[in-house]
């Protein structure tokens, strides 16, 4: 490129191409800093525009890499020219280059980055988003909205942790609505508010999760680990659970196909055999993989979440997903579908009889008992 500059010093910098990109965007795209680096030393701006309000920060943010050597390139020859770099500047919908590294993935270093040279993090974009709401509508459950929160503390700038956008969702809500367990239990820690907490809708968990999207049994167990763990956190942080709330997971298990086929209920009971003789340490105290699935699903759910998967010799993993799923989940459907079945039956039964019965059920048998009663307007 300096030899380019040195054959002809008018090359037409600011030209774009057909989709509206300049060579030192296409260059920041493509993650060639040293050609970067020499498109701005010869007179590239680097807060010019495009026709849709993007910047060349917005298209380093944009990445889908965490590629802090490019954004540290991008200052220091910006800083070395006496550039000034608008880090909040806004494209046509509102957002800033923060809004974009925090919607594209854990871009932990390049958020680092942008907040220390003063990204504002009450940002709103057009559809009232923060970049707190940016985290919490992606669908990954990762660690993001903690290291988010550790940078500002470390500015010491607060953040408005139930601030609501245009469709009236919180952080909290929007996190919960893509079931990212580790975010809602930083929003939890941190003193998001409860009481005005709505629970997503039928409709909104279509909208996140569309139909056929969770295939692999990898995914369903990990899916069902997040629930559960989301929903432990709203209980601990005293959120009462509605028959709505609890109907709509149910349909999403349901819709979702989160449950072990009954007939694979001999890999079940192999399963379980084999979890009672593999021994875990769960907080300094050692116990059977079945008996802390069985007393605490929960923290089995943390712990295959913590540890991506429980190895259970001989078995490859592949084999223990769905018994994981049924096991882990089978104490909120047995809580479930008690009363409803004790409803269905017209009470001839006690209910330590029923739940004897239900004990012996599948926990898809166990949704479509919650379900019929609902149909009868029996489950309130």
């Amino acid at each position: 490129m300096d030899s380019c500059f040195e054959i002809n010093k008018e090359l037409q910098l600011h030209v774009r191409d057909e989709k509206d990109r300049t060579s030192l965007e296409l260059a920041l795209s493509h993650g060639y800093r040293y050609l970067a680096e020499s498109l701005l030393r010869h007179g590239c701006d680097p807060n010019s525009a495009n026709s849709q309000g993007l910047t060349p920060l917005h298209v380093i943010c944009n990445r889908k890499e965490d590629d802090d050597d490019l954004l540290k390139t991008f200052y220091r020859v910006c800083d070395e020219l006496n550039h000034v770099v608008q880090v909040d500047a806004r494209d046509k919908s509102g957002q800033t280059p923060l809004h974009y590294a925090l919607a594209n993935g854990c871009k932990e270093r390049m958020v680092q980055k942008l907040l220390h040279r003063r990204a504002e993090p009450h940002a709103v974009d057009a559809e009232g988003s923060t970049a707190l709401h940016a985290i919490c509508r992606r669908k990954q459950d990762d660690d993001l909205v903690e290291i988010f929160f550790d940078y500002l503390d470390d500015l010491q700038q607060a953040v408005r942790l139930d601030a609501r956008d245009n469709t009236g969702r919180t952080p909290l809500e929007w996190a919960v609505a893509n079931y990212q367990s580790k975010n809602v239990e930083e929003l939890l820690r941190r003193g998001a508010d409860v009481s005005g907490f709505v629970f997503p809708s039928e409709t909104e968990y279509d909208e996140t999760f569309p139909s056929q999207t969770i295939t692999d049994n990898e995914s369903k167990l990990k899916l069902v680990c997040r629930i559960l763990v989301c929903l432990d956190w709203l209980t601990i942080k005293y959120y009462r659970l509605t028959t709505n709330d609890f109907l709509t997971i149910v349909k999403f298990f349901v819709k979702h196909e989160l449950f072990l086929d009954s007939k694979d209920l001999t890999s079940l009971k192999e399963f379980a055999n084999r979890a009672k003789n593999i021994q875990i340490n769960n907080r300094n105290s050692i116990t059977s993989v079945y008996d802390l699935i069985v007393s605490e699903p929960v923290e089995a759910a943390k712990l295959i979440l913590i540890q991506d998967s429980l190895y259970f010799p001989p078995n490859p993993i592949e084999l223990c997903e769905m018994p994981l799923c049924e096991m882990i989940s089978r104490r909120f459907f047995l809580n479930l579908s008690v009363y409803p079945f004790w409803e269905l039956i017209h009470r001839r039964l006690p209910l330590e009889i029923c739940e004897i019965i239900l004990g012996k059920s599948m926990n898809k048998d166990l949704s479509s008992i919650i379900l019929a009663a609902t149909c009868e307007g029996k489950y309130k």
